[in-house]
């Protein structure tokens, strides 16, 4: 589990690295930068999530711990995510 959450961090950093590089090369990044943007949030959640069965619940409702983050991203999945939902829909389009 450990090892799938340095994955998937290196991963969602590749992506923002190649969006970076097409756009100091002058290229269009619509797409890479939607990629990375999307790809990078979902792994966020993943990995908090996985941070908290990982701990076992250990430290409840300290700030700064996994669990604390978990509540973070939770929080923000309640609202909706319109900058994640725009960055789906321009992968799909640029594509």
């Amino acid at each position: 589990m450990l090892a799938e959450m340095a994955m998937s961090v290196e991963l969602a950093r590749l992506g923002v690295y190649r969006s970076a590089w097409d756009f100091d090369r002058g290229v269009r990044n619509t797409f890479h930068a939607s990629i990375a943007k999307a790809f990078a949030a979902d792994m966020a959640n993943k990995c908090a999530s996985d941070c908290v069965q990982v701990t076992d619940f250990l430290v409840l409702f300290e700030p700064g711990t996994c669990l604390g983050n978990y509540r973070e991203r939770k929080c923000a999945d309640t609202v909706p995510s319109l900058p994640i939902s725009i960055a789906k829909i321009s992968v799909y389009f640029s594509y």
